[in-house]
């Protein structure tokens, strides 16, 4: 399989370019720490990571079990729809597929604990399968969940969640867009607009099957109830040079209580939807790979 590895080359290129998005010999603008490394905690049984060192699924043809996502990624206890059969290890990626018709319960809503931290990033990848059809839209790859987390329509008013995830649109009767899905105390909340935002109305265009894209997310937590949080979401085709920029947010209000600031889950989701049958598809799948998580401050 051929395409550009995240590397921590392309993260030296992007931190260095302060507020231009930076053409890199291979990108990955996850930020080290201060002797260039990332910490890697020791493996245990049921583990909370603060750290997740780059996992690529190199491993032989097999099926990816909850055990196995829970040894990787830590303690996983909202996986209750982890699928039998569905997750799968195939020519080193990680393909997960969703059955035809739509919500969660035909695909992957999956998350697990990590050390409570105010500063988090991460980076992955994502690809189509050439076969899939991308009807109306869904959610799709890794994401953050700050304090109690929020989703499912549900404008957290009680100020104590929130989360970032993103989403594949249909934007025309032929072009798809992948944009922010992100819930946070001060997101719409109006009858006709309540689901996941996007903050600043930005997108990435033309999204096309088959293809490989990287991924970017960073997530500070904001204090008390100040709009001081921060959100950064930067997405680009594997093959490209440059990034583009899909949230840079530095005055954002994540939660309104401080008790509940802190970033403490990272959720997993694949599945079309929509509460509705104008999201249904046909069965197809998308492959993940390339995944790197970091907490920048505790």
């Amino acid at each position: 399989m051929k395409r550009t590895k995240f590397t921590q080359k392309g993260a030296v290129c992007l931190l260095f370019a302060t507020a231009l998005l930076v053409s890199c010999e291979k990108d990955n603008p996850l930020q080290t720490t201060t002797n260039g490394d990332y910490k890697i905690d020791p493996v245990r049984s049921n583990a909370i990571f603060s750290n997740i060192p780059l996992k690529t699924f190199t491993a032989a043809n097999h099926e990816y079990t909850a055990a196995e996502y829970a040894a990787d990624f830590g303690d996983n206890s909202k996986t209750d729809n982890w699928r039998g059969g569905k997750q799968w290890i195939i020519d080193n990626s990680l393909r997960v597929h969703l059955d035809d018709g739509y919500s969660y319960t035909n695909g992957l809503v999956a998350s697990n604990n990590v050390s409570d931290g105010t500063d988090y990033d991460m980076s992955y990848s994502f690809k189509f399968d050439p076969a899939f059809t991308f009807s109306e839209g869904g959610k799709l790859g890794w994401g953050f969940e700050i304090g109690d987390g929020a989703s499912a329509c549900n404008v957290p008013t009680a100020g104590h969640g929130a989360s970032v995830r993103l989403m594949w649109k249909r934007t025309s009767t032929t072009t798809h867009a992948i944009k922010p899905y992100v819930y946070y105390f001060d997101m719409p909340n109006t009858p006709a607009y309540h689901c996941g935002d996007n903050p600043q109305s930005k997108q990435f265009d033309g999204l096309e099957k088959g293809a490989w894209y990287n991924v970017y997310i960073h997530v500070t937590s904001n204090t008390y109830s100040n709009r001081n949080g921060y959100l950064k979401i930067l997405i680009k085709k594997s093959t490209a040079t440059t990034w583009t920029e899909l949230a840079n947010i530095p005055d954002i209000r994540w939660t309104n209580d401080h008790n509940y600031r802190k970033i403490t889950r990272i959720s997993f989701d694949t599945f079309r939807g929509g509460d509705d049958t104008s999201w249904s598809g046909p069965a197809g799948d998308i492959f993940y790979d390339d995944v790197k998580v970091n907490q920048l401050a505790p």
